[in-house]
């Protein structure tokens, strides 16, 4: 970090000069500035000792600048840094890059050292100040003057000297800078050229920019199979986009045979840690949904998370929530103590889980206890708290305290948490939430029971409670008539059908569509269903309303076949990641074949 400027003084020469204050190795001290007059990075910064207010000639700077021995070790750390009077353009380069790729350093002195270097004729020199040039953020005025001269000479001139020379990573970079226009003005056909040189000197980037020129028709005249034979070309030399992107041209066939192709490009480019082709590659084994299949989705997840992509984190733990994938103990637990360390400290439940089942590994209640009480103390999880309250409770490796059981389940229940909520009830303790309507009030009591006949009236307070202008509970309503926990005449869920439908749910057009379809306590009316069908897939997108609308023209029922637009109503409900939908798009286009 940059923290502006600063004297320094040169213990070769003596020279006191001004110079950018860069910070050391997150310290309070200041990266080495190379001195004016004589190019040395014995320097350090003019802070004086105490009772000493300025520089005597005549005494060792030792004796009067504070901090003098700790710069005297990092003189001595910088190795062949620590006199900078090197004269070959190739020591120049060396210590440039060293400073470079110091991430505490900046790349100010960098900037320098390459700079000296590029002006003297070196070839990698010059690429990379005018990399530097092109990517920097607009130079402050005190690194327009010696000793770093930022503004001698521009990007494209840099970078152009250097591709002259024949450097095929300056001739990629000539290239960009034409394609892109940002430092010079954009010309296509220009970049086609310079990328063409670059490709034949063994430059994968310009390859697979080749291809995109082929394919985007710049340049050069627009060519399919050329920009596919380019990009064939930059992935076989290892060229991380380039392997994506063949990924997802042969994932785009929804072609069976394919599928490891595809696979094989994206494995490639993941191992550049390409987070998209790990993304790509999970949906590619979730899709098939084989058990080894699954498992191989989430390793893919949890890669693309560890590279930095937090939403694969979410992807990888559903896998596991809902069983799909099952990690072995030692694997799943490792993965859990990560997410705790970046901030995902809800995951102490999972963790406890463990511990308590005894999931192939010693069951431990006290560990279990442990991680529980982090996970309700520190992220607040309803279920780390409900089990608390069952282990104090019920005396799991504790001695019993209804007491603190009471606690923790009253702060579950705050939270929603049912079986907590009924918990409460048995022990005669829990107090409604505020800001619940009577009928949800009801509508917790019948759930406890969960007989047939509560929750037959669980469902009529749902019900009422979204008449009543509770929207938030239509969606519970319809999860027990879905799952199939409530049983209702054909009369009266079909009258609740019209009445979400007037209600602005239009998905439920499709549930309509599927009685007339199915002949459930009504007759049988094919035209009938495939007019809801068409409402449900036409206004709400149901992927199942457009699976069942490409059926029925498959299969003519109701309507004369008409494959076609059966193919077309599959797509789009594949498109949305309908399984059956796409298995049969695959089945139509192979019979194609």
């Amino acid at each position: 970090m940059t923290r502006g400027t600063t004297l320094f003084i040169c213990t070769q020469c003596k020279k006191v000069f001004l110079a950018p204050d860069i910070e050391y190795g997150a310290m309070a001290f200041s990266v080495l500035m190379p001195c004016e007059r004589c190019g040395s990075i014995r320097t350090l910064p003019m802070k004086f000792d105490f009772f000493v207010d300025s520089i005597n000639p005549d005494k060792p700077l030792e004796r009067q600048l504070r901090d003098y021995a700790v710069y005297k070790d990092i003189w001595g750390k910088q190795g062949s840094n620590s006199y900078m009077g090197q004269d070959t353009p190739d020591e120049q380069y060396r210590i440039g890059m060293e400073y470079l790729d110091d991430s505490f350093h900046g790349s100010d002195v960098a900037f320098y050292w390459l700079m000296k270097a590029a002006k003297r004729g070196h070839v990698q020199a010059q690429y990379q100040v005018g990399r530097l040039l092109r990517h920097r953020p607009p130079v402050p005025k005190y690194l327009q003057n010696p000793p770093f001269c930022y503004t001698e000479g521009t990007a494209y001139q840099w970078m152009a000297q250097a591709a002259e020379q024949g450097l095929p990573e300056a001739m990629c970079g000539l290239g960009n800078m034409y394609c892109v226009g940002d430092v010079i003005e954009k010309n296509p056909e220009k970049a086609f050229a310079w990328h063409l040189k670059a490709a034949m000197s063994g430059c994968a980037a310009s390859e697979y920019a080749i291809a995109c020129l082929y394919e985007q028709g710049q340049g050069v005249e627009q060519n399919t199979f050329k920009a596919l034979r380019w990009c064939w070309k930059a992935a076989l030399h290892g060229y991380a986009e380039a392997q994506l992107r063949l990924g997802i041209v042969y994932e785009s066939t929804g072609k069976e045979r394919y599928f490891h192709t595809a696979a094989t490009f994206y494995q490639q480019a993941a191992q550049q840690q390409s987070i998209e082709a790990w993304l790509r590659l999970a949906a590619l084994y979730e899709a098939r949904k084989g058990e080894h299949d699954l498992q191989k989705a989430w390793e893919c997840y949890v890669n693309a998370w560890e590279a930095g992509d937090e939403n694969a984190y979410q992807e990888a733990k559903r896998l596991v929530d809902e069983g799909l994938a099952n990690p072995d103990a030692s694997t799943l637990m490792a993965w859990y103590r990560k997410c705790i360390e970046r901030g995902h400290k809800e995951v102490w439940y999972d963790l406890g889980k463990i511990y308590h089942e005894g999931r192939e590994v010693e069951r431990n209640l006290q560990e279990a206890r442990q991680c529980y009480l982090f996970a309700a103390r520190t992220s607040h999880v309803p279920e780390a708290q409900f089990a608390l309250g069952r282990m104090y409770e019920q005396g799991e490796g504790i001695q019993p305290d209804l007491q603190k059981a009471i606690r923790w389940y009253k702060e579950a229940a705050n939270q929603g948490h049912t079986e907590a909520q009924a918990a409460c009830r048995r022990l005669k303790v829990y107090e409604p939430r505020e800001g619940f309507d009577t009928w949800q009030q009801l509508a917790l009591l019948y759930e406890v029971g969960k007989g047939e006949q509560d929750l037959q009236k669980l469902w009529e307070c749902y019900l009422n409670a979204w008449e009543a202008g509770n929207e938030n509970i239509y969606q519970e309503a319809k999860r027990l008539l879905d799952e199939g926990w409530v049983k209702l005449d054909a009369s009266t869920l079909m009258e609740w059908y019209r009445k979400c439908i007037a209600h602005g749910h239009r998905e439920a057009w499709y549930d309509l569509g599927k009685i007339y379809h199915e002949g459930r306590g009504v007759e049988r009316n094919l035209q009938e269903a495939r007019q809801c069908y068409l409402f449900a897939a036409r206004t709400s997108h149901v992927p199942e309303a457009q699976f069942a609308l490409g059926r029925m023209y498959e299969q003519g029922e109701g309507i004369l076949p008409d494959l076609q637009e059966a193919v077309r109503w599959y797509k789009k409900a594949a498109n949305q990641g309908h399984t059956e939908a796409q298995a049969a798009c695959w089945r139509l286009e192979d019979g194609d074949d």
